[in-house]
């Protein structure tokens, strides 16, 4: 038994930790870590590069749906796509390996920011675990994903 102890210490310890970003707690910080650098700090975009967030995300939802925004951040998105009359044509990476807690925090992020919030439908409830763990099947590509896209 004591050896038995002594082999699952060591497996653990030899075990390398999580990449940063699934060691990232709360929206806040999975966002500046991983969605910043082409949404922009302040969700406003950086250029042409990935359509703004501020003012834009609850958009997305009011016409695409809830599981539309989870799906999104899971699979990505690859352009070309129009927002507020500038056209975008970068790939969003799928974000697939973050936690069903991390997708849901960080799209409650997005939508209570930069004045989303106060734009947010009557009765508004935040995302759950749940209802991203439902959303990861089926598995589609960016570009299916932007297909999706309702028209803004």
């Amino acid at each position: 038994m004591r050896r038995l102890l002594v082999v699952a210490v060591t497996v653990l310890a030899a075990c390398e930790a999580p990449p940063q970003e699934l060691q990232a707690k709360g929206g806040e910080q999975i966002y500046a870590k991983l969605c910043s650098s082409c949404h922009a700090p302040d969700g406003r975009s950086l250029a042409t590069l990935a359509p703004p967030l501020a003012g834009h995300a609850v958009r997305m939802l009011e016409a695409g749906g809830r599981s539309h925004l989870i799906r999104i951040v899971l699979n990505g998105m690859a352009g070309p796509i129009e927002v507020k009359g500038r056209k975008y044509d970068a790939v969003m990476t799928p974000l697939r390996y973050l936690k069903d807690e991390q997708v849901a925090d960080v799209l409650n992020f997005v939508l209570t920011s930069w004045g989303n919030g106060g734009l947010l439908p009557e009765g508004h409830k935040p995302f759950t675990p749940d209802e991203v763990q439902k959303a990861r099947v089926p598995v589609s590509s960016p570009k299916e994903i932007a297909a999706e896209r309702p028209r803004l």
